[in-house]
């Protein structure tokens, strides 16, 4: 019997699937983030182990186990992947692995490999697709310095800039002010800083962003910056559209989640692309990253939708 692992990490978690290749035992595992851009090499390798160590406790499996499938963010270049390669091959908990960027897992999790493009819409962002070359293209992954459009972080670090404009004279005070403060356990807008550059990791800036959607509506500051946002991705998606023609988009991530956030993105989209079809994707990445596990072990597409309606829900 053989067993096949799958773990989808970015920037707020880390999820993993175990399963042996008869489909009739199956465990799932949770850890904290694992893109090692924002949190460094070593916690990101020791919440990997962390998921990948739940599922085999749960089934009462030794490792190494007979495949992986890592799928994560942050794998922007050829020195990433050799960087994570180098660090994931010590671990000693598969005899054969396979890593992907965490767009490349999703694609497949929304697409089993066809025509589509992924949009990630989390702590970070990406859009993906691979065109009809089977090139994979992406765009807008380049991180919270330079990139990640439309993405929780994005949009919580503008709306904190913006309330620091308003502190100082720039511009009229936020409306949300208050709230943002609050949210902060802070009272003083000039402690955002401090707190921003010596307690704030990319996590908790990140989460800002469900109290900045819901503030939009009173808030007309906050309104602008979200759609710029959802405009700003939906420029990516563009991008991805003309280099592939595909016209099926399909989002993910913890914003995709966000009803209110969604639709602003899909009138942005269709403001740019009246054809395309936005849809939320059902299902979760890591269940793509098992797929490719799959793929790389020859089991058929049906033993893949098969599993895929197993783990419904999850």
């Amino acid at each position: 019997m053989k067993w096949l692992l799958a773990i989808d990490g970015g920037g707020t978690k880390t999820e993993s699937v175990l399963i042996n290749d008869n489909l009739d035992k199956v465990a799932i595992g949770y850890a904290g983030p694992s893109n090692y851009q924002t949190i460094g090499m070593k916690r990101a390798i020791r919440n990997i182990e962390k998921a990948a160590f739940q599922v085999f406790k749960t089934l009462g499996v030794s490792q190494p186990v007979d495949i992986a499938c890592v799928a994560l963010a942050g794998i922007n270049s050829k020195l990433d992947y050799e960087n994570i390669l180098k660090e994931l091959v010590k671990q000693e908990l598969w005899i054969k692995l396979k890593i992907v960027h965490d767009g490349e897992a999703a694609l497949y999790a929304a697409t089993r490999g066809k025509g589509g493009i992924i949009v990630i819409l989390g702590t970070g962002s990406l859009v993906a697709a691979y065109d009809k070359s089977n090139h994979y293209i992406r765009c807008c992954d380049w991180g919270h310095l330079v990139g990640d459009e439309g993405s929780a972080y994005r949009i919580a670090i503008r709306a904190l800039s913006r309330l620091l404009k308003g502190y100082d004279g720039r511009m009229s005070r936020l409306k949300s002010e208050k709230e943002i403060l609050d949210a902060l356990n802070i009272e003083d807008p000039s402690e955002i800083a401090s707190i921003l550059y010596t307690r704030l990791n990319n996590e908790d800036v990140a989460r800002l962003s469900r109290l900045i959607i819901e503030k939009s509506d009173e808030d007309e500051e906050l309104m602008k910056i979200i759609e710029e946002e959802a405009r700003s991705i939906s420029e990516c998606i563009k991008t991805v559209m003309e280099k592939t023609g595909w016209k099926d988009v399909f989002l993910t991530g913890g914003l995709s989640k966000n009803p209110k956030y969604v639709n602003i993105v899909e009138k942005e989209i269709k403001m740019l692309i009246e054809e395309a079809n936005v849809r939320v994707l059902e299902v979760k990445p890591v269940l793509g990253a098992l797929g490719l596990a799959m793929k790389e072990e020859g089991m058929k597409e049906y033993e893949y939708e098969k599993v895929v309606e197993k783990l419904a829900g999850f």
